[in-house]
């Protein structure tokens, strides 16, 4: 294959996608009945950076990228289905690079300036990896030392957002800040329907030059137009609730959500898990009342662990925190307290303290990793999540796993009030969940080991 250099940039795409189908695919109009699709534009941005260009596609999907072939400085590797960590890898090692800037095929709009400053920046600091939390969604990439990329490729699979594993396993990594001045809340990237809507917007306004606009002008387009920013407008934050027989507890947690100062700029998801009482027939009463409940109810039940991933897969919010059915938040401004906290932070989590059964019981969440009442960035809880069809201690199965990956801070102040009672499961001492409590903690050693 012979070797690009050392620097290149690598799109791991797949054709499919679960939120907007083939969604790389998607055609956008130039004007004068000429169309690019959402990878060709890419494509055409990133070689105005002038380095070479590896385009990394899983087995099987070689025919959906012929045409990509013809556009100079553009090579193809084929390999490893869903594991893009590891595709990455091997398309590195197949072409010789050493630096490896990781873009995501639905970045459209990636300033190429951008990426000039920022390898600037990596190789004066002679840093593993260079990556931003305050790139404006749609345009972030990252900068990955290859020795990193491979020792990381080799420790974890199948990780669906590769930072984590980076970070796991160098501490030379420069968190690159933009100024606040060329920050915003727009969002350009394509990820759900809505956001096609926003990218068809600009390029009817642009039309042959949205492929050369600055990302400056495109941002100014934006922000005169506030109707267009609104259609892809996502929630702050996602809250959550899994229930399962819990009529006694459900309406007084759900009304302390509905409660929350700024809710209206919150979703609330709620899982129904084939529960046989009263409790679907109370969510639904709220679910009239506050179009922004959403409400899933499973053909079976299939558990707590399984249940919180369902609302994962759903779940829109920057941020996302799950309130248990029968918790609930003492405080109006409980949420938004957390989110300001992470928010104002470096980390990826925050877990915070409790009321333990009693408003006189303060229950650290240092010393107990309670995953219901804690908050995560979307990225990172998506990269962990739980693990489907544990029962029991899916909270310390997660916390094992998530302290490898994440930040994680904490919140001295008491955000909600862990309600305990007959049929708490922190009160269940059953053999078959000490069963399942030494099992979580062996395969955590192994792990480690």
């Amino acid at each position: 294959m012979g070797k690009l250099g050392e620097t290149a940039i690598i799109v791991c795409s797949r054709p499919d996608s679960k939120r907007v189908p083939r969604k790389v695919f998607t055609e956008f109009p130039l004007g004068k009945n000429k169309k690019t699709t959402l990878l060709m534009a890419l494509l055409s941005r990133l070689k105005m950076t002038g380095l070479p260009i590896i385009l990394a596609i899983p087995k099987g999907s070689g025919k959906d990228y012929e045409s990509y072939l013809s556009m100079n400085n553009v090579h193809l590797f084929v390999g490893y289905g869903d594991d893009p960590l590891k595709r990455m890898s091997e398309a590195a090692k197949k072409y010789e690079v050493k630096n490896i800037i990781r873009v995501c095929h639905d970045k459209i709009f990636i300033d190429p300036i951008l990426i000039k400053r920022a390898l600037g920046i990596y190789e004066n600091m002679a840093v593993d990896y260079l990556y931003s939390s305050f790139f404006i969604e749609g345009t972030g990439f990252e900068i990955i030392h290859g020795q990193c990329l491979h020792l990381a490729s080799s420790i974890y699979k199948n990780v669906e957002h590769i930072s984590y594993a980076i970070k796991a396993v160098t501490k030379n990594v420069y968190n690159w800040a933009i100024p606040m001045s060329e920050r915003c809340g727009h969002r350009i990237l394509v990820d759900t329907p809505k956001d096609i809507k926003v990218i068809q917007k600009i390029f009817e306004r642009f039309k042959t030059k949205t492929i050369e606009v600055s990302l400056y002008r495109i941002l100014e387009f934006l922000r005169i137009h506030p109707e267009i920013t609104a259609i892809n407008k996502q929630p702050e934050a996602t809250i959550y609730t899994c229930v399962y027989n819990c009529e006694k507890y459900i309406e007084e947690c759900i009304k302390s959500v509905v409660r929350q100062k700024n809710f209206n700029e919150y979703e609330y998801i709620i899982v129904n898990d084939k529960s046989k009482d009263e409790s679907l027939e109370i969510i639904n009463e709220y679910a009239k009342r506050y179009e922004n409940i959403k409400i899933v109810n499973n053909k079976k039940n299939i558990g707590l662990s399984s249940s919180s991933n369902i609302a994962l897969s759903m779940a829109r919010g920057k941020y996302i925190t799950r309130i248990d059915a029968d918790d609930y938040y003492p405080s109006k401004n409980a949420v938004r307290e957390l989110i300001n906290c992470i928010k104002h932070s470096d980390m990826d989590a925050i877990y915070p303290a409790n009321y333990f059964g009693s408003k006189k019981t303060i229950q650290s969440g240092e010393e107990n990793h309670h995953v219901g009442g804690a908050i995560f960035n979307r990225r990172s809880i998506n990269d962990i999540k739980f693990t489907d069809g544990l029962r029991g201690y899916e909270g310390l199965d997660f916390f094992h796993r998530a302290r490898n990956y994440l930040r994680i801070g904490y919140l001295a102040n008491p955000i909600f009030f862990y309600r305990q009672h007959d049929k708490s499961l922190s009160k269940d001492k059953s053999e078959k969940r000490k069963q399942i409590k030494e099992k979580i903690s062996n395969d955590y050693r192994t792990a480690m080991a």
